[in-house]
């Protein structure tokens, strides 16, 4: 499976609450230092952690599917867009 990354100006908490408001379909658990999104079917699509901004200011780096390997898979890359997009307007350029 593959898995993009992108540096979001949010704190775990405040990227996993945007994305239940705008992602149907995804249920949120809280793993390690951070927190995993799956689909209603279980299939891994994201997980958030905290991570240092380039600015060194406290944000998140946001991974999530990009793969296709199947009818389930490319449902779960949609998914996984789908959160990437639930932040968009957040995210950390270099």
């Amino acid at each position: 499976m593959r898995y993009e990354s992108v540096l979001v100006s949010l704190s775990p908490t405040e990227v996993r609450d945007r994305i239940r408001k705008r992602v149907e379909g995804i249920q949120s658990s809280k793993a390690d230092d951070g927190f995993e999104f799956r689909t209603n079917s279980g299939i891994l699509v994201g997980s958030v952690s905290p991570a240092t901004l380039p600015d060194g200011s406290d944000g998140s780096r946001l991974r999530y599917r990009t793969s296709i390997l199947s009818a389930t898979a490319a449902h779960a890359k949609r998914t996984g867009t789908a959160l990437r997009d639930a932040v968009s307007s957040a995210l950390v350029t270099d």
